[in-house]
């Protein structure tokens, strides 16, 4: 997912990426981001009707908080994660 886009994470301009437990953080202030998790959740529960349950580990630390999406409307990005988030 990174490799096809990498601005979807949430990392400073001309900042190397900081990995918390080897992971990165999407950037779900972006709409095509929670489209995109919308759907691979959507999917799952779909294709497999007897499932019940999905662990969603949102509880990374988020470094070098800057999302390519808010350009110029950086204060606003941990409210627009959190409503991407619900």
């Amino acid at each position: 997912l990174y490799e096809k886009h990498p601005e979807w994470v949430i990392r400073q301009p001309a900042r190397e990426e900081h990995y918390f437990r080897n992971q990165l953080v999407l950037d779900l202030s972006n709409p095509a981001v929670q489209q995109f998790v919308f759907q691979v959740v959507d999917n799952l529960f779909t294709e497999n009707p007897s499932l019940a349950y999905i662990k969603w580990d949102c509880n990374a630390v988020i470094f070098n908080a800057y999302s390519a999406h808010l350009k110029n409307q950086q204060s606003h990005l941990y409210i627009e994660y959190v409503r991407g988030l619900y």
